[in-house]
């Protein structure tokens, strides 16, 4: 059934575009016909399972869009955008919202791709604070089919989430940042972009993987490990780097139509930039 609930939103996806799905509608039309996929019954009086607009705190009016519940016990928060929007800016808030009140995966969607994050990894095992950016494990892009329909089973299905399943499949898929471990992809995603501006908004790879690795460097974000090759032969900021092209298209931050070896930032990317302070 979530075979088909991924396939058909993606045969739809020229009339979710042209109707510009609002945040209403891509809830009702995308966000909750894969909750159901996942065997969570919205309309279920008696278990409230899926409740909307939960409360985060008493105290204050914060409220989140979805919270998959066990009884009275929240399990899971999920946060909505509209159809294809930029939702890097909002992972903070979410990661916020559920680590506040000790629930343990946190999701934040445009329709289309899927954040999931483990707010309560709070540090390293060297106690570094671990930003909520690095609290993510994983991000589902809903046009690749089969692993968004592997990871949604893994991490969202009801079965999964309620006997614990969904937290451990987390936490093992989770890599804590160490002098050991590569940067994850998404480190390299405003270094891109800054980049294709100062660029003049587009160049050749070479040019931009170039630049990010001095950026990067001169920064001293890059470690030993980020500057030594993988088992194929790649170096892990090289490869991590042109990973994140990939996820900067498909959140519309660059344009997907330029000419093969081309990288070009789009509207929505300088935005982005500009947003985060980065420009």
């Amino acid at each position: 059934m979530l075979e088909k609930t991924i396939s058909d939103i993606l045969k739809c996806r020229k009339t979710i575009e042209n109707h510009k799905f609002d945040e209403a509608a891509t809830k009702q039309y995308i966000v909750i016909p894969i909750l159901r996929s996942l065997d969570w019954h919205d309309s279920n009086l008696y278990t409230l399972e899926v409740y909307p607009e939960k409360k985060v705190n008493k105290d204050n009016n914060e409220r989140v869009d979805y919270a998959l519940q066990q009884g009275e016990t929240s399990l899971v928060f999920i946060e909505c955008k509209s159809w294809g929007t930029s939702i890097e800016k909002f992972q903070d808030q979410i990661c916020r919202y559920a680590f506040q009140v000790g629930v343990e995966i946190a999701v934040i969607t445009n329709g289309k791709i899927w954040d999931f994050y483990l707010p309560g990894q709070t540090s390293t095992v060297d106690r570094r604070v671990i930003p909520w950016a690095d609290r993510n494990f994983c991000t589902i892009d809903l046009e690749v089919e089969n692993e968004a329909v592997s990871d949604f089973q893994k991490y969202l299905s009801k079965t999964n989430v309620e006997q614990g399943t969904a937290k451990a499949n987390a936490q093992e898929a989770f890599q804590p940042q160490t002098p050991e471990t590569p940067l994850p992809r998404q480190r390299y995603g405003l270094p891109i972009l800054r980049v294709l501006v100062e660029l003049g908004g587009t160049a050749s790879t070479k040019q931009v993987l170039q630049r990010v690795y001095q950026l990067m460097d001169a920064a001293n974000e890059l470690r030993e490990i980020d500057k030594s090759r993988r088992s194929d032969g790649q170096f892990y900021w090289d490869n991590r780097t042109q990973d994140m092209r990939r996820e900067l298209i498909n959140k519309g931050f660059m344009k997907d139509d330029s000419q093969r070896g081309i990288w070009e930032i789009s509207k929505a990317g300088r935005e982005s930039l500009l947003n985060n302070g980065r420009n």
